[in-house]
Formats: structure tokens, C-alpha cells, sequence
């Protein structure tokens, strides 16, 4: 396995030769446009900001968009996803808080009040509820049995079940309230790895306290950053799919320029990460990708410079708060070693832009996919000492 010699030191010497050799050039990936529609298909009502529940209001169905090199446009239309992180105050009312929002405004005054109250009601995640909160347990026996059950929920759904799990799940008949509402969450969510739940709750209380940051931050374009990172997030869970978890978002003592979210996609059955996804928030039109001299933003060898930056000097890229403290160190360190060695897992890069103020396409939110970061052959480069066209082939052909 590929290994760096320091994590942490932007100025170690194979760092600084794999961010010689690593590309530097602007990415242009994949894009698709997010529509907020009031196509009935699925039932939902269309999003309207114009009452006092603001911003509790569901979205409706989405149109979405991509056309591809050849002008070649595909078109579709889905339901957004129930967002599994808000149930702390009220388990039995999953419709709440739960969908995305366009914060289609520049009064930060508003933006602040809207990221606040959604605050309230995200956190944890249904995937790994509390079973007193969720199941209505009602002694420390059938509480401790209920839990025992939700842990090895895959071994009870074993032919024929595990002893133990299906002791623990006899145990539990003596609440006949509780077994029976265990029973349902099984049937909906039994097949999600106890794994995949655990880190779940922890994506949920990463993303409650990114709302958090985002409520109390000092940014000078408080609106525009907070618009952006607060679309990305809520997209990510309730559009994109329920693999996603957070890792890292806003942070607690401000952010040099750098990441500004990092999350995963975990596999439902076994919980183990299959993508680490880089991404990149964009609040206003105005905001493009920079350069700098280590690279475009969001190019392999930006990327690469900022992970190392995340553990050394410029460590308040990343959150401060308790739960992202092993985000901080062997998850960084992860995601590094993922670069430099084939896959899986991969990392990905992705660009999130709310409110891209179009004239032909306003109101929409604009994803950009930008693929995959592979840094495999820089890495055994640099490790040889070898120079960036190394057995680079000649190239005979027109340029246009």
C-alpha cells in the first residue's frame, strides 16, 4: 500500500513533489440543472416562501437536466427524499423540516433565521433511533433488549436467526407496544447495517452543528457563503441519496481558504465507504472557481494540498467541535491514502451552485460532477524522482 511519508507537512519532500507533478488545470465536469417545479407526479405541493412557516415549507418534485456534449439533453423529474436527520423533538412527525430549501434571498437577516430554525430539527438520524424516543420502551429490560435488537438486526434475519439476536427479540415480546412498532421499523430499515446507522447519527449531529457554524459565522458574504452551504448540504440528503454522510462542513473557528465540505457514500448492507466526495459550495453567480499557486480550485493538486493543510498548519479548515475530531486525523489520512492507491474507495470532487441568477434557467441550483482524483501514477513518480513528462508520448497529431 502507498503511503506518505508525513501527513501534515506541506513542505515534506515527496508532498512537494507530488504537488509538482500533480494537475493544476481548471476541471469542467458533469453538469446538471435542479428545476423547483409544480409537475404533479408525485403529489407534493410546490414550494412557496410567501408564509410565516418559512422555512419549513416542502419543495415539491424537481425537474432535472443534463445535456451532454453533443447538445444531447436528458430529462427527469423525482420526489425529494425524506431527510432521515429530522427527528429530535418529534419522531412521529417525519414531514417537518425535512426537505430542501432555496434560500432565494439576499437578506442575510432572513438567511440566518432560516438556517437557525432548521437547526432545531436536524440531528441524529432515524436509521439509529433512540429506542425510549422511538419505540416507547417502558423498563431498563425491553429498552436494553430493543437496542440489542436494532445491533443485530442482521443476524435475527438469519435462516434460521442467531440465538442470541432472537433472544434479545422474545425478550422484548414482554412490551407488546414496543415490539410491534420494532417490528415495523425493521420491516422499513432492518436491511441498513447497524455499521451504516452508527455513522449515520453522526452525520446528523456533524450537519446539526454545520448549521450551527453557519448561523454564527462572521463571514464578510455571509449571505452568498451561507446560501451555498447550506443548499449543498440539504441536497446531498435529501436529493441525491441516502448513502451520503457528512464528515466535514463549516467549521467552528472560521476557514482559511480551503474545503469546504467533505462527505461519504457509505454502502447500506456492509457500511463501508465507497466514495469520498470533495465539495465545493458556490452561494451567487458571481462566485467561480479561483486559482491559486498550488492549482485551480478543486483541481487534483489543490485538492491534495488542502487535505494536507486540514491536519497541518491550517488545521481550522476543519471543524473544531467534538464529533469531528477522528474526521480531523484517520479520516484525512483516508482520504489521502485514497488518492495515492488504486480504488475503492475513490474520491470524487463536486460543485454545488444555489441561486445561479440565469436568465434562461432562474431559480435552479446547478451541480457540477467533476469525476474522479487519481494521484496513483504522480505518486510513483515522485517516489522515483521522476520529472512531470516522464515516458510521456509524442504527440504527432493536430492540436485542434
Amino acid at each position: 500500500m502507498n503511503q506518505l511519508n508525513d501527513y501534515a507537512d506541506l513542505d515534506e519532500a515527496l508532498n512537494k513533489k507530488i504537488m509538482a507533478l500533480a494537475p493544476k488545470e481548471r476541471r469542467d465536469g458533469k453538469k446538471t440543472t435542479l428545476f423547483f417545479t409544480p409537475d404533479t407526479a408525485f403529489d407534493s405541493k410546490p414550494m412557496t416562501l410567501s408564509t410565516g412557516s418559512y422555512p419549513f415549507t416542502p419543495i415539491g418534485s424537481l425537474g432535472i437536466t443534463q445535456v451532454d456534449t453533443s447538445g444531447m439533453e436528458w430529462r427527469h423529474v423525482r420526489a425529494q427524499m425524506t431527510n432521515r436527520h429530522g427527528i429530535p423533538t418529534d419522531p412521529g412527525n417525519s414531514g417537518r423540516a425535512d426537505q430542501l430549501i432555496l434560500l432565494d434571498t439576499q437578506d442575510a437577516v432572513k438567511i440566518k433565521e432560516a438556517v437557525a430554525r432548521d437547526k432545531q430539527f436536524t440531528k441524529g438520524s432515524f436509521y439509529h433511533p433512540d429506542v425510549k424516543q422511538m419505540f416507547g420502551t417502558t423498563n431498563p429490560i425491553t429498552t436494553y433488549a430493543a437496542e440489542q435488537v436494532l445491533v443485530r438486526r442482521a443476524a435475527l434475519a438469519l435462516t434460521p436467526p442467531d440465538p442470541i439476536a432472537l433472544n434479545y427479540w422474545n425478550l422484548l415480546q414482554s412490551d407488546p407496544a414496543a415490539h410491534a412498532k420494532v417490528y415495523n421499523w425493521l420491516q422499513n430499515y432492518g436491511g441498513i447495517s447497524h455499521k451504516f446507522s452508527v455513522h449515520d447519527k453522526k452525520s446528523g449531529d456533524r450537519i446539526h452543528n454545520h448549521f450551527h457554524n453557519l448561523e454564527n459565522s462572521n463571514a464578510v458574504h455571509f449571505a452568498s457563503e451561507t446560501r451555498g452551504e447550506y443548499a449543498a448540504a440539504k441536497l446531498l440528503i435529501t436529493v441525491l441519496g441516502i448513502e451520503y454522510q457528512m464528515k466535514i462542513g463549516k467549521a467552528s473557528s472560521g476557514r482559511n481558504n480551503g474545503i469546504d465540505q467533505i462527505w461519504v457514500k457509505r454502502n447500506l448492507q456492509s457500511g463501508v465507504v465507497e466514495e469520498y466526495i470533495i465539495v465545493e459550495c458556490k452561494g451567487s453567480k458571481e462566485a467561480e472557481l479561483g486559482e491559486a499557486k498550488y492549482g485551480w480550485q478543486m483541481s487534483p493538486c489543490w485538492v491534495f494540498h488542502c487535505l494536507i493543510g486540514l491536519l497541518g498548519t491550517n488545521g481550522n479548515l476543519a471543524s473544531t467541535s467534538t464529533t469531528d475530531v477522528y474526521a480531523k486525523t484517520s479520516m484525512v489520512r483516508k482520504i489521502l491514502n485514497a488518492l495515492i492507491n488504486p480504488g475503492p474507495p475513490v474520491v470524487k470532487g463536486l460543485v454545488i451552485q444555489p441561486m445561479t441568477k440565469s436568465v434562461t434557467a432562474p431559480n435552479t441550483i446547478e451541480m457540477s460532477d467533476l469525476g474522479t482524483y487519481d494521484l496513483v501514477e504522480q505518486y510513483t513518480n515522485a517516489s522515483a524522482g521522476h520529472s512531470k513528462f516522464h515516458n510521456a508520448q509524442l504527440f504527432n497529431g493536430s492540436m485542434f
